[in-house]
C-alpha cells in the first residue's frame, strides 16, 4: 500500500499553537512564525496577512518556487523537513534547533565547512543551486555544530531542461561555491589550498564584472534623480524669487497694497 499522505494543520491550529513571531508582515515580505504541532516545532512562513500584491502575486510565485526546491530535497540531512501547507499562500518547514552562521557560533569551523561541502555536493546532485549562501542567516549551525540550509526562495531547479539548465546549474554551483570559499577564507583560511585561493580570486572578479554595471545604473540613476531634484528646486526657488520682487513693486508703487 503507497504511505498515507501527511496531514496539514489547519490556519486555526497553526494560530492556537504559535510559538512566537520571528518576523513580521510586510508590505511585500511574509510573516515567519513558530508553532508546536503534533509535538514538534514547525516554522510558518505566510504571506497571508500581507498586502494584496504580496498576498496573490508574490508570495504565490516565490513559495512556488521553495516548494519546488524543497521537496526534491526531502531526506538530506541538512535540509528541513516540509509538510503540506494549508494553502498556496504558505509554507511550514521543520525548525531546527541552532543558531545562524557566526564565529560565535562555530565550534569547530573546519568540520562545519567540510560538511557543508559535503551538503553542496547533495543539492547540486539534485538539481538544485541555493544562491543566497552568502546571506549567513540562510545556514544555520545545529547542536551538533553542522549546517543546516534554510530560505530557498532565491533557488533554482533544473531538472526539468537537462540541456539549457546544466548549463545554468554550473553558473549556480559556481554561485554556491563563491559563498563556501568566502566562509572558507574567513573561518578556517589553512583549508585554503593554492589553487582555492586562485579560485576565490576568480569568483571575486567575476562577482565584480556583475555587479559594477548594477552599480554604475545605480549611481547614474541617483545622478539623475539629484539633478532633476535640483532642477525642481531652483525653478520654486526663481518662482519664490519673482513672487517677492513682484509684492515688492506692488508695496512701492503709489496706492499700493499695506
Amino acid at each position: 500500500m503507497p504511505p498515507r499522505p501527511v496531514p496539514s494543520p489547519r490556519r486555526t491550529e497553526i494560530l492556537s499553537e504559535l510559538v512566537s513571531d520571528l518576523q513580521r508582515p510586510g508590505f511585500t515580505s511574509a510573516r515567519v512564525a513558530r508553532f508546536r504541532w503534533n509535538g514538534r516545532d514547525w516554522i510558518l512562513k505566510d504571506y497571508a496577512p500581507c498586502s494584496w500584491l504580496g498576498r496573490w502575486v508574490i508570495g504565490p510565485f516565490s513559495l512556488w518556487r521553495e516548494r519546488r526546491a524543497y521537496g526534491l530535497l526531502q531526506g538530506i540531512d541538512g535540509v528541513p523537513e516540509m509538510l503540506p501547507a494549508p494553502d498556496r499562500r504558505a509554507l511550514i518547514i521543520a525548525f531546527v534547533p541552532g543558531r545562524p552562521l557566526s564565529r560565535e557560533a562555530l565550534g569547530d569551523p573546519e568540520r562545519f565547512l567540510a560538511a557543508l561541502e559535503r551538503l553542496l555536493a547533495q543539492i547540486h546532485e539534485r538539481g538544485i543551486a541555493h544562491l543566497d549562501l552568502r546571506t549567513k542567516t540562510n545556514l544555520i549551525v545545529d547542536e551538533r555544530g553542522l549546517p543546516w540550509l534554510i530560505d530557498f526562495s532565491s533557488a533554482v531547479a533544473f531538472g526539468r531542461w537537462p540541456l539549457v539548465g546544466s548549463l545554468f546549474l554550473a553558473l549556480g554551483r559556481f554561485t554556491d561555491r563563491s559563498a563556501l570559499l568566502k566562509y572558507r577564507a574567513r573561518y578556517a583560511p589553512e583549508m585554503l589550498g593554492e589553487s582555492e585561493e586562485a579560485e576565490l580570486r576568480r569568483h571575486g572578479l567575476v562577482r565584480k564584472l556583475l555587479v559594477v554595471p548594477a552599480l554604475w545604473h545605480a549611481w547614474r540613476s541617483r545622478r539623475r534623480a539629484k539633478r532633476d531634484g535640483n532642477a525642481k528646486r531652483s525653478g520654486n526657488a526663481k518662482r519664490d524669487g519673482s513672487a517677492k520682487r513682484e509684492r515688492k513693486q506692488q508695496l512701492n508703487a503709489p496706492g499700493g497694497a499695506p
